[in-house]
Protein backbone atom coordinates (compact mmCIF):
# COMPACT_ATOMS: atom_id res chain seq x y z
CA UNK A 1 0.00 0.00 0.00
CA UNK A 2 1.63 3.39 -0.92
CA UNK A 3 1.41 5.82 2.17
CA UNK A 4 2.87 8.70 -0.21
CA UNK A 5 4.84 9.87 -2.95
CA UNK A 6 7.23 12.29 -4.15
CA UNK A 7 8.15 13.20 -7.78
CA UNK A 8 11.03 15.44 -7.98
CA UNK A 9 14.10 16.85 -9.77
CA UNK A 10 15.74 14.04 -7.89
CA UNK A 11 13.49 11.13 -9.66
CA UNK A 12 10.48 9.01 -7.94
CA UNK A 13 10.49 8.66 -3.99
CA UNK A 14 7.19 5.99 -2.55
CA UNK A 15 6.86 5.42 0.80
CA UNK A 16 4.94 2.20 1.10
CA UNK A 17 3.82 -0.21 3.69
CA UNK A 18 4.87 -4.09 1.90
CA UNK A 19 5.63 -7.13 3.59
CA UNK A 20 8.69 -5.88 4.96
CA UNK A 21 7.09 -3.38 6.97
CA UNK A 22 7.40 0.05 5.97
CA UNK A 23 9.47 0.38 2.28
CA UNK A 24 11.32 2.98 0.41
CA UNK A 25 11.09 2.77 -3.25
CA UNK A 26 13.68 5.05 -5.38
CA UNK A 27 13.03 5.26 -9.04
CA UNK A 28 11.54 1.76 -8.84
CA UNK A 29 14.31 0.35 -7.23
CA UNK A 30 13.93 -0.77 -3.59
CA UNK A 31 16.23 1.37 -1.05
CA UNK A 32 15.29 -0.18 2.24
CA UNK A 33 12.51 -1.25 4.50
CA UNK A 34 11.54 -1.51 8.37
CA UNK A 35 12.77 -4.81 8.26
CA UNK A 36 16.81 -3.96 7.00
CA UNK A 37 17.41 -1.60 9.83
CA UNK A 38 19.95 -3.59 11.34
CA UNK A 39 23.19 -2.50 9.20
CA UNK A 40 21.86 1.08 9.12
CA UNK A 41 21.92 1.27 13.28
CA UNK A 42 25.07 -0.46 13.37
CA UNK A 43 26.49 2.17 10.93
CA UNK A 44 25.95 4.61 13.54
CA UNK A 45 26.49 1.85 17.00
CA UNK A 46 30.32 0.92 14.93
CA UNK A 47 31.45 4.06 15.08
CA UNK A 48 30.49 5.26 18.83
CA UNK A 49 32.07 2.17 19.84
CA UNK A 50 35.39 3.05 18.32
CA UNK A 51 35.79 6.66 19.89
CA UNK A 52 37.54 6.93 23.05
CA UNK A 53 35.21 7.47 26.06
CA UNK A 54 33.83 11.19 26.33
CA UNK A 55 30.56 13.88 26.63
CA UNK A 56 29.06 15.73 24.15
CA UNK A 57 29.95 13.63 21.21
CA UNK A 58 28.87 15.27 18.03
CA UNK A 59 27.10 13.28 15.04
CA UNK A 60 26.79 14.23 11.13
CA UNK A 61 24.54 11.33 9.12
CA UNK A 62 24.28 11.35 5.48
CA UNK A 63 21.02 10.14 4.84
CA UNK A 64 17.81 10.40 6.74
CA UNK A 65 16.46 7.20 5.16
CA UNK A 66 13.62 5.54 7.60
CA UNK A 67 15.43 7.23 10.53
CA UNK A 68 16.95 4.04 12.34
CA UNK A 69 20.62 6.00 12.20
CA UNK A 70 19.25 8.64 13.66
CA UNK A 71 17.24 6.64 16.67
CA UNK A 72 20.77 4.85 17.11
CA UNK A 73 22.59 8.12 17.76
CA UNK A 74 20.20 9.27 20.11
CA UNK A 75 19.75 5.93 22.29
CA UNK A 76 23.88 7.10 23.19
CA UNK A 77 23.49 9.25 25.94
CA UNK A 78 27.30 10.76 25.44
CA UNK A 79 25.73 12.44 21.53
CA UNK A 80 25.24 16.31 22.36
CA UNK A 81 23.88 17.21 18.86
CA UNK A 82 23.02 15.25 15.79
CA UNK A 83 22.91 16.68 12.67
CA UNK A 84 20.94 14.59 9.19
CA UNK A 85 21.56 15.76 5.87
CA UNK A 86 18.62 14.48 3.54
CA UNK A 87 18.30 14.99 -0.01
CA UNK A 88 14.35 15.02 -0.50
CA UNK A 89 12.23 17.42 1.08
CA UNK A 90 9.35 15.29 1.10
CA UNK A 91 10.91 12.62 3.52
CA UNK A 92 11.79 15.11 5.54
CA UNK A 93 8.03 16.42 5.58
CA UNK A 94 6.54 12.65 5.80
CA UNK A 95 8.67 12.11 8.94
CA UNK A 96 7.41 15.00 10.70
CA UNK A 97 3.97 14.55 9.99
CA UNK A 98 3.90 11.13 11.57
CA UNK A 99 3.78 8.91 8.62
CA UNK A 100 5.89 6.18 9.79
CA UNK A 101 5.30 5.10 13.59
CA UNK A 102 7.92 6.84 16.22
CA UNK A 103 9.92 9.00 13.63
CA UNK A 104 8.54 12.54 14.53
CA UNK A 105 9.95 12.04 18.38
CA UNK A 106 13.38 11.26 16.76
CA UNK A 107 13.77 14.47 13.87
CA UNK A 108 12.27 16.48 16.87
CA UNK A 109 14.10 15.78 19.71
CA UNK A 110 16.56 18.76 21.02
CA UNK A 111 19.23 17.23 19.94
CA UNK A 112 18.62 16.64 16.27
CA UNK A 113 18.83 19.22 13.17
CA UNK A 114 17.50 17.79 9.67
CA UNK A 115 18.96 19.67 7.13
CA UNK A 116 17.90 19.05 3.48
CA UNK A 117 20.23 19.66 1.22
CA UNK A 118 22.71 17.43 -1.32
CA UNK A 119 25.36 15.70 0.89
CA UNK A 120 28.30 16.68 -1.62
CA UNK A 121 27.40 20.71 -1.44
CA UNK A 122 26.70 20.45 2.45
CA UNK A 123 30.24 18.58 3.23
CA UNK A 124 32.16 21.21 0.48
CA UNK A 125 31.08 24.39 2.54
CA UNK A 126 30.44 22.43 6.07
CA UNK A 127 32.95 24.86 8.87
CA UNK A 128 31.87 22.48 11.39
CA UNK A 129 33.89 19.69 12.68
CA UNK A 130 32.46 16.26 14.16
CA UNK A 131 33.55 13.04 16.13
CA UNK A 132 31.83 10.56 14.29
CA UNK A 133 30.23 11.42 10.52
CA UNK A 134 28.20 8.18 9.35
CA UNK A 135 27.61 8.65 5.44
CA UNK A 136 24.18 6.02 4.11
CA UNK A 137 24.25 7.13 0.88
CA UNK A 138 22.26 5.01 -1.99
CA UNK A 139 23.28 1.29 -1.83
CA UNK A 140 26.98 2.55 -1.61
CA UNK A 141 29.15 3.20 -4.46
CA UNK A 142 29.12 0.36 -6.57
CA UNK A 143 24.73 0.16 -6.63
CA UNK A 144 23.44 3.75 -7.54
CA UNK A 145 19.99 4.75 -7.57
CA UNK A 146 21.26 8.25 -8.23
CA UNK A 147 24.61 8.84 -10.58
CA UNK A 148 25.30 12.25 -8.76
CA UNK A 149 25.82 10.40 -5.54
CA UNK A 150 29.21 8.72 -7.20
CA UNK A 151 30.46 11.95 -6.09
CA UNK A 152 31.42 11.20 -2.78
CA UNK A 153 33.51 7.95 -3.50
CA UNK A 154 36.27 10.01 -4.89
CA UNK A 155 39.77 11.36 -3.40
CA UNK A 156 38.83 14.75 -3.05
CA UNK A 157 35.21 14.27 -1.54
CA UNK A 158 36.75 11.45 0.80
CA UNK A 159 39.28 13.89 1.90
CA UNK A 160 36.88 16.47 2.39
CA UNK A 161 34.98 14.12 5.17
CA UNK A 162 38.97 13.15 6.76
CA UNK A 163 39.05 17.22 6.89
CA UNK A 164 35.62 16.90 8.97
CA UNK A 165 36.31 14.93 11.89
CA UNK A 166 37.64 16.19 15.14
CA UNK A 167 41.43 14.74 16.22
CA UNK A 168 40.40 11.06 16.92
CA UNK A 169 36.95 11.09 14.97
CA UNK A 170 35.41 8.27 13.09
CA UNK A 171 33.72 7.77 9.86
CA UNK A 172 31.70 5.24 8.64
CA UNK A 173 30.42 4.36 4.79
CA UNK A 174 27.77 1.59 4.41
CA UNK A 175 27.63 -0.64 1.27
CA UNK A 176 24.58 -3.30 -0.22
CA UNK A 177 27.92 -5.16 -0.81
CA UNK A 178 32.10 -5.35 -0.84
CA UNK A 179 33.34 -2.97 -2.41
CA UNK A 180 37.20 -3.43 -2.63
CA UNK A 181 37.80 0.17 -4.91
CA UNK A 182 36.26 1.93 -1.71
CA UNK A 183 38.16 0.13 0.45
CA UNK A 184 41.72 1.03 -1.57
CA UNK A 185 40.73 4.67 -1.45
CA UNK A 186 39.43 4.47 2.20
CA UNK A 187 43.29 3.06 3.06
CA UNK A 188 44.35 6.03 0.80
CA UNK A 189 42.91 8.63 2.37
CA UNK A 190 42.70 7.23 5.99
CA UNK A 191 45.04 4.91 6.56
CA UNK A 192 43.11 2.99 9.17
CA UNK A 193 39.98 0.99 8.00
CA UNK A 194 38.24 -1.80 8.83
CA UNK A 195 35.83 -3.88 7.16
CA UNK A 196 32.66 -5.22 8.59
CA UNK A 197 30.06 -7.48 7.71
CA UNK A 198 26.65 -7.38 9.12
CA UNK A 199 23.67 -9.45 8.64
CA UNK A 200 20.61 -7.73 7.31
CA UNK A 201 17.55 -8.25 5.11
CA UNK A 202 16.87 -7.16 1.56
CA UNK A 203 13.73 -6.14 -0.44
CA UNK A 204 12.33 -9.75 -1.01
CA UNK A 205 12.19 -10.27 2.91
CA UNK A 206 16.02 -12.30 1.90
CA UNK A 207 19.15 -12.32 4.60
CA UNK A 208 21.70 -10.48 3.18
CA UNK A 209 25.14 -9.09 4.52
CA UNK A 210 25.95 -5.74 4.57
CA UNK A 211 29.27 -3.71 4.75
CA UNK A 212 30.45 -1.10 6.57
CA UNK A 213 33.85 0.54 6.56
CA UNK A 214 35.57 2.32 9.53
CA UNK A 215 37.96 4.86 9.55
CA UNK A 216 39.80 6.16 11.95
CA UNK A 217 41.96 9.79 11.55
Amino acid sequence: MIIAQTQSEHGETILRQGSAGYELIVDGQFLMSSASGPSSEELVRLGLEGLAAADALTVLIGGLGLGFSLRTALAEPRVAAVRVVELEAALIDWHRRGLLPETAAWINDQRASIVHDDLLRFLARCEARYDLIALDIDNGPDWLSHAGNAGLYTPAMLSRVAALLNPGGIATFWSADQAPGLMQLLNEVFGNVAEIGRLDTNGAGKTIEAFIYRCRV
